[in-house]
């Protein structure tokens, strides 16, 4: 019947995916273990909004017809945006507060010329994500655990608190809008 047909494609894409991108899943948490061991922790930044609305921004036809504002919000309302709107936002010279990645192989998309360039945003990125990208955020970065990784939760830094975990999908948007619920916005802003 058309159910089962329905729920072996969904078995299919899973297994497409896992096959694809195994290797990868596997190697990146490890070769990201040099930064996530300094890096600062999803839970140190619960609450930091305080009650505060946060934007958040993903990349699509309504970043670019809603651009105009993201300005006029710059420093008053705090954005969040994954890292396919980032190079939007630097175009139109707007500096967001955060930006979140969850892509284990992000730069596959980039040209030569964009693997080179560094930034000074704040990152939020996961085990998965892609070490280059990692090393390329020169600011505050900030590594957010997630359940499907429960090995690095025995060799994490504890730094008195439960290493919370943060809602992750295959969307980074998923990822970038509940980071400002955890660290305390009013309200998101989508």
């Amino acid at each position: 019947s058309e159910a089962i047909f329905e729920k072996i494609k969904r078995v299919r894409v899973l297994y497409d995916t896992f096959w694809s991108l195994g290797t990868i899943w596997t190697e990146n948490p490890i070769l990201n273990l040099k930064y996530i061991m300094k890096d600062n922790m999803y839970h140190d930044t619960f609450d930091m909004f305080n009650g505060k609305p946060v934007i958040v921004v993903a990349a699509g036809p309504a970043l670019d017809k809603n651009i105009h504002l993201l300005k006029q919000a710059e420093g008053k309302i705090p954005n969040i945006c994954a890292y396919t709107a980032y190079k939007v936002l630097l175009r139109h010279n707007i500096k967001p507060d955060f930006v979140a990645t969850v892509d284990a192989g992000q730069s596959k998309h980039e040209n030569e010329e964009d693997k080179k360039q560094t930034y000074d945003a704040a990152l939020i990125y996961l085990a998965v994500s892609e070490p280059a990208l990692v090393e390329r955020f020169k600011g505050k970065r900030i590594f957010a655990y997630t359940s499907h990784y429960d090995i690095l939760k025995s060799i994490l830094p504890q730094k008195e608190k439960a290493i919370d975990a943060i809602y992750a999908s295959g969307s980074v948007t998923i990822s970038a809008i509940h980071a400002p619920l955890y660290m305390g916005a009013s309200s998101v802003i989508f």
